[in-house]
Formats: C-alpha cells, sequence, structure tokens
C-alpha cells in the first residue's frame, strides 16, 4: 500500500508541475487584486519595501534597482538620482488590478522645491490590455492588444509641466504620444491633487476612448476620440502604472532630486 501511495504522489506532483508550466494554471489568478483601493503611506520610517508594496496593493514588486523609494513623515518620498536616468534611479511597478471598463486614480504629489529645472520623466496611470511601454510603439501599433497611460511631466524653473503619455494602436513613433497636445502646470514645493480617469473605447470599432486629467479639482485635460485597441480581449484597463522616474529626454540630474506622494487611490 505504501509503495502505491508514493507512485500516486509522485504522480500527482508531475501532473501539477505539468499544469504549472503548460499554463493551465494561472499565477496571477492567485494575487491579490483590488478595484478599489486607498493607499496613506501611514508606515514606519525607512526603506518602501516590496512587502510593503503588496501589502498597499495587493501584488506587484520593484523590479532590481528600481525602488528608490522610503517612508518620511507618513508619505512616500521618491529619489531621482544624481546623474541618472530610468534605471537604477525613482520607482517602477506594475500591480494588476480587476480588469474594467473604466478606472480612475488619484494622488497628491509634490515636487522638491530645489527640483532641477529640465528634468523630464514619467508619472503614474494605467495599463492597457497586454501592457505596452518602455519604446513599445511599433507593437502597439502591429498587435493591437494594448497599451498604456500615464502623465509625462518636465520641471521648469518654478513650475512642473504635466502633459499625457500615451501607448495605443493609433499612435505614433515608438514612444509615448500627447493625443490632444494639451498641457498644465503646478508649482514646486506645495502639494497638489491629481485625478486621472481612463474610459475604454465602447467597441473594437469605435473611436470613443476617453483621457480626463484634473488637477486641484479643475479639469485640464480631457481627450475624447481615443482607439485604444483592436482587439476585444485587451479592450480592458488591467494594471497600474506605480512609476516615477527621469528618462525619456531631459537633463542627467546634477544632483538627487526629490518627489513625494500621499494618499494614493484607485477606483472603477
Amino acid at each position: 500500500m505504501k509503495v502505491k501511495m508514493d507512485e500516486w504522489y509522485k504522480k500527482l506532483i508531475v501532473l501539477g508541475l505539468g499544469c504549472l508550466i503548460s499554463g493551465c494554471v494561472n499565477l496571477d489568478d492567485a494575487k491579490v487584486k483590488y478595484e478599489k483601493r486607498s493607499v496613506n503611506f501611514n508606515l514606519p520610517e525607512g526603506r518602501y519595501t516590496n512587502e510593503m508594496l503588496v501589502n498597499d496593493f495587493g501584488n506587484g514588486y520593484f523590479p532590481k534597482n528600481r525602488g528608490f523609494a522610503e517612508i518620511k513623515d507618513s508619505v512616500c518620498k521618491i529619489t531621482f538620482r544624481k546623474g541618472l536616468k530610468v534605471h537604477n534611479t525613482g520607482i517602477a511597478s506594475q500591480p494588476i488590478i480587476i480588469p474594467g471598463d473604466s478606472y480612475t486614480m488619484e494622488y497628491k504629489i509634490k515636487y522638491d522645491p530645489d527640483f532641477e529645472e529640465g528634468l523630464h520623466g514619467k508619472q503614474f496611470g494605467f495599463g492597457i490590455g497586454k501592457v505596452y511601454n518602455g519604446g513599445e510603439g511599433e507593437e502597439a501599433r502591429a498587435n493591437g492588444d494594448g497599451g498604456s497611460v500615464r502623465l509625462g511631466f518636465d520641471a521648469t524653473k518654478d513650475s512642473i509641466s504635466n502633459r499625457l503619455y500615451v501607448y495605443y494602436c493609433k499612435m505614433k513613433g515608438k514612444y509615448g504620444n500627447n493625443p490632444g497636445d494639451q498641457k498644465f502646470s503646478f508649482a514646486k514645493g506645495v502639494w497638489n491633487t491629481i485625478r486621472l480617469k481612463v474610459t475604454m473605447q465602447s467597441a473594437i470599432n469605435k473611436a470613443d476612448g476617453r483621457i480626463e486629467v484634473w488637477c486641484n479639482g479643475v479639469k485640464k485635460i480631457d481627450v475624447d476620440d481615443l482607439l485604444f485597441v483592436r482587439k476585444e480581449s485587451a479592450r480592458k484597463i488591467t494594471k497600474l502604472a506605480f512609476s516615477s522616474f527621469p528618462g525619456g529626454g531631459g537633463i542627467y540630474p546634477k544632483h538627487d532630486n526629490f518627489l513625494y506622494i500621499d494618499d494614493f487611490r484607485w477606483s472603477n
């Protein structure tokens, strides 16, 4: 009997490994995914770890050298490191959320008063379908099965200029576009509240997808004629872009630069 049980157990293990390899077990299904959540960063001071990220967002992680954030005075302080852009600086994570047709994100953000003029970079947003970013414009156009919506920023002497940075099936070029060519600015050194709402197109053949952005309660951007994807299976918002880093243009930082995030929330 013992021999038979051992053989049965071995077969069970092999079957389980086979399912995992073949894809009939989806590890993403085991992750905690939120369609509505509020993160206030009321945590002990020190490094904002992957464990804290998972506790706050349900899942996700900072890849190696993409998690330069800490908790300071109950807010999330992000460091743009001297001499670096994109890699080894800022933060980058893509927590999975429950797929939805429309999502709204809101957060408070403050750029340090000494945030360097000439810095350019990316801020928070959403991933669509099979998420495309990081110079994947050709893939977004050719495949039509994903994209992303984030804000891009440019630092001037006294303020931060903001615009859309979008990957979608009708985009041009390799890097994110600013459909609608709309911009807005806010001051450095003070807290500003950003609200970003993305609504997917109502059908595959309808260019009625919409992106709306408010700053301190005032609508600043509204684009309502977007065809994000060409495949029905991709017509959902699937991830958060909890990402903030310099790069894709702009200067290399001459010193460490800081920005602060608080009261980060999303809902569908």
